[in-house]
């Protein structure tokens, strides 16, 4: 903390000078920045944002108008869907995008409409892969640990939590959820390896939470408390383990 005491402190038009104009994040409920200003929780379930979240949930892919309107409103006449939808993509168009008339991000393609972030923009999904992606490719295991657990302090929760019952956010989600584990599942065995045994432990809770079902947590976090003498904790978890595998 001195290094932030001591520096220069940036000035409130320096601060938004460097802000993107958007800045999105999925991970865990959705929460949007325009120039700075955050957005209230509650504009997220309007149909312009739900849409929204309908093409982040589809990244670099087409959306029909057939699509659309069966994902957001599913009882509606199809006579109705195309107009219905060019209103609703005309709404997000006029709170996205710098100029609604000419729009860069969210456009009108062949056979419907097309999502794309440009430029000035944070999404936390973009950087929690590529976080991931260059801690694979690291030789240095301390530089890779570092960036698996960077990518993990991005995963504030389950992709779009907000949208806990609708279909079109499984496959995201579901990807997104594995990913995590992988990452964090690296992460562990590099604190064991590093002998970092409470560390990889709280981790190894940490990513049961993320996914209860998945035996190899079970196994790491058992092998972690009986290498630190906890034998019955490490029964318990064993115990754990085998209830689960008897559930399937």
């Amino acid at each position: 903390m001195a290094w932030q005491l001591l520096g220069p402190r940036a000035t409130a038009a320096e601060d938004a000078a460097a802000a993107p104009r958007l800045e999105v994040r999925a991970l865990g409920a959705l929460s949007v920045r325009l120039q700075g200003e955050a957005l209230p929780p509650q504009r997220f379930q309007t149909l312009p944002w739900r849409l929204f979240k309908l093409f982040l949930a589809h990244p670099e892919r087409v959306q029909t108008p057939e699509e659309i309107a069966e994902a957001l409103w599913p009882d509606l006449d199809p006579a109705y869907a195309a107009r219905r939808v060019a209103r609703v993509v005309h709404e997000l168009r006029k709170q996205i995008e710098p100029d609604a008339g000419a729009p860069r991000m969210l456009r009108s393609v062949e056979g419907g409409y097309l999502f794309r972030f440009t430029e000035g923009y944070a999404y936390d999904v973009e950087r929690f892969e590529a976080l991931i992606r260059e801690a694979d490719a690291q030789n240095d295991e301390g530089q890779a640990l570092a960036g698996y657990l960077a990518a993990l302090d991005l995963f504030r929760g389950e992709f779009l939590a907000d949208e806990p019952y609708a279909d079109w956010v499984e496959a995201e989600r579901a990807y997104l959820r594995a990913l995590a584990v992988r990452a964090g599942e690296r992460a562990g065995e590099l604190l064991e390896a590093m002998g970092q045994e409470k560390a990889s432990l709280s981790l190894y809770r940490r990513l049961i939470a993320i996914d209860p079902s998945d035996p190899y947590l079970y196994d790491r976090l058992a092998a972690v408390l009986r290498s630190m003498g906890l034998e019955a904790r490490a029964r318990e978890i064993e115990l754990r383990k085998q209830a689960l595998l008897a559930g399937e």
